[in-house]
């Protein structure tokens, strides 16, 4: 028994308590609950919990290489009036074997070369690969498994690999130039090709290995009299090269098919409900017959980014490759490190990227935005008053007080609040009348709005917040404020809903 002597009266002699050894615990599992573990959300359920309807969500992921839910919703509001959102169309999958390294490196110098100095051949469409399969399509919730067969492949290949030169043979001819694989090369990569076919027909894909010779096409659709130019260019690349191997998976949806595919360098705003609007640093679908075709300068095209279709005028897009707009869903090292590298990856959020660019979605939104269409079509800064105005209340004083750094830096990256355009779609229309003056339609909508040189068409890409954004926004700051966080700098966008957030 436990026995204990306590003080009594005012005593202050401690409490002096003597307790039985307690008997040792069997082993058991730990249970959830004790753990305090909580198993991680998919993405998709996240998608889910935010409302998105199970099929778009499967869509958003697919169409992103599954690189995580922000990248998914911006997809998907980007694509709020999509016609094909709704519609169960798979999209197009291609394995590749890709170099890196040295090798890599000649032929990207030869590619931008031939582009600048020979002109546009029909190897400027894609990148430096060799074609293990033929193109096919995956429903977008099976797109995932896709993964598993690619890093089953690697991991049973790889050995094969890590030994031996990959040996490239140069071949020229009249129409021509390429780097075909050696004989060894052809028998180990003719039974990386079935295999993957034989696993995909698992998964009830139908798919066919390469029956040409495997090779890398450095150049060909070309004019007769481009041949010794290319040829010469070529000299500079040595196929005993030093080379690692990546087995990478592609996909692009199906309305690139008989497409080629062009980048917006001019902004346009639709003028008539069948025209296209246009955003730097789109890219647009377009039929080669309807370019060529075209009478009064204007061509039927898709765009990329919205997944929108209308007119615009050719002279406003420039050719590209067809790569460019087409989505990276793994790539996995087979020579190199025996641990898959890719960017598909639901469960682990960590895993880091291969290649040194990321997905063409992620470059659209580096690159839109950082400049903005003038009326003309040309590109400026900001220049609104009230932008200016704005602008120079968060920005940081002229001089700054260096103080020596006691504890780590830290960066906050805090997000706009609620727009009202994506709130209430196409709400200018509603809310300017003929005079140009704005009317507060909703309670959720500015009860003003700064006047621009532009006039309404001023917002079309530059919307300001809703109400619950700007207390969105005010919540924040009463957060940081409350937790004592000081800021030394701040650096803002000149979007107007970044400047009022």
């Amino acid at each position: 028994m436990a026995t204990a002597k306590a003080a009594t009266g005012n005593s202050a002699s401690p409490l002096n308590v003597e307790l039985v050894e307690l008997p040792p615990r069997s082993a058991k599992p730990a249970t959830p609950t004790l753990t305090g573990a909580k198993p991680a959300h998919t993405p998709l359920e996240v998608l889910l919990q935010l409302g998105f309807p199970k099929h778009r969500g499967q869509k958003a992921l697919a169409a992103t290489g599954h690189r995580g839910v922000q990248i998914a919703s911006d997809w998907l509001l980007a694509h709020v009036n999509d016609p094909t959102l709704d519609q169960e169309i798979p999209r197009h999958y291609v394995f590749y074997l890709c170099p890196s390294g040295a090798l890599q490196e000649q032929l990207d110098t030869f590619w931008d070369a031939s582009k600048i100095q020979i002109g546009w051949n029909g190897v400027h469409n894609s990148f430096p690969h060799i074609t293990l399969t033929s193109t096919f399509t995956c429903a977008d919730h099976e797109a995932e498994k896709l993964l598993d067969v690619a890093k089953s492949m690697a991991g049973h290949f790889r050995d094969d690999w890590a030994h031996d030169r990959f040996n490239l043979e140069k071949y020229v001819s009249p129409n021509f130039l390429g780097l075909f694989v050696g004989k060894r090369e052809e028998i180990l990569l003719r039974s990386l090709s079935q295999e993957l076919c034989q696993a995909l027909a698992h998964l009830e894909v139908a798919t066919e290995p390469m029956s040409k010779s495997y090779h890398l096409t450095l150049a060909y659709q070309f004019p007769p009299e481009h041949l010794d130019g290319l040829a010469d260019l070529a000299h500079a690349v040595d196929p005993e090269a030093q080379a690692d191997w990546e087995l990478r998976l592609y996909s692009f949806e199906e309305r690139m098919k008989n497409k080629e595919v062009f980048k917006v360098l001019f902004s346009h705003i639709p003028r008539e409900e069948d025209e296209l609007e246009l955003m730097i640093g789109d890219y647009v679908y377009v039929s080669p017959e309807d370019i060529t075709q075209s009478t009064d300068g204007w061509v039927m095209g898709i765009s990329w980014l919205t997944g929108g279709t209308g007119f615009l005028p050719k002279t406003y897009i420039q050719q590209a490759a067809e790569t460019t707009a087409w989505t990276l869903h793994a790539s996995i090292p087979l020579n190199s490190s025996p641990n898959p590298v890719t960017p598909f990856d639901v469960h682990r959020e960590q895993t880091r990227l291969s290649l040194s660019s990321t997905s063409s979605f992620e470059r659209l939104k580096a690159s839109v935005g950082a400049q903005r269409p003038d009326d003309s079509g040309g590109l400026h800064t900001s220049s609104d008053p009230e932008i200016e105005a704005l602008t120079k209340v968060v920005s940081p004083p002229s001089k700054s007080p260096k103080t020596p750094m006691k504890t780590p830096r830290q960066v906050f990256t805090i997000r706009h609040g609620e727009r009202v355009d994506f709130t209430f779609g196409s709400w200018i229309q509603f809310c300017f009348d003929e005079s140009g003056t704005y009317v507060q339609r909703d309670l959720n909508m500015p009860v003003s709005m700064p006047k621009r040189k532009a006039g309404p068409e001023g917002f079309i890409r530059d919307s300001p917040l809703s109400r619950i954004g700007v207390m969105q926004a005010r919540l924040v700051g009463e957060s940081l404020r409350k937790t004592k966080v000081r800021f030394s700098h701040a650096y803002c966008s000149p979007s107007l809903r970044c400047v009022e957030t």
